[in-house]
């Protein structure tokens, strides 16, 4: 079976989002060098926010190095686990 990589970074993506809403994290966030368009705009597709600047400190052998970055964000929604019965909510009724 061939897999587009497209494919495949998507899935892989959506994996990851999903183990991050198991484990009850509700809001994941990820770095991107401010200049790969083609990766921010990939985040952007899959439902990322650009939350703003981001410096980074890239470990070298020389010491750290500040890698100029942007913060893409994304609210998880939490699945049921097989058998989990989902919150009940505020009733409407009297």
């Amino acid at each position: 079976m061939i897999v587009r990589r497209s494919t495949a970074r998507v899935r892989l993506l959506a994996a990851g989002e999903e183990r991050l809403a198991a484990a009850g994290v509700a809001e994941a966030w990820l770095a991107v060098v401010a200049g790969n368009a083609r990766a921010r705009r990939f985040y952007e597709r899959q439902g990322w926010s650009d939350g703003g600047p981001l410096d980074y400190a890239a470990e070298t052998a020389d010491g750290p190095v500040t890698v100029p970055c942007r913060r893409y964000v994304k609210r998880l929604h939490r699945q049921p686990v097989a058998g989990e019965r989902p919150p009940r909510g505020p009733s409407l009724g009297a």
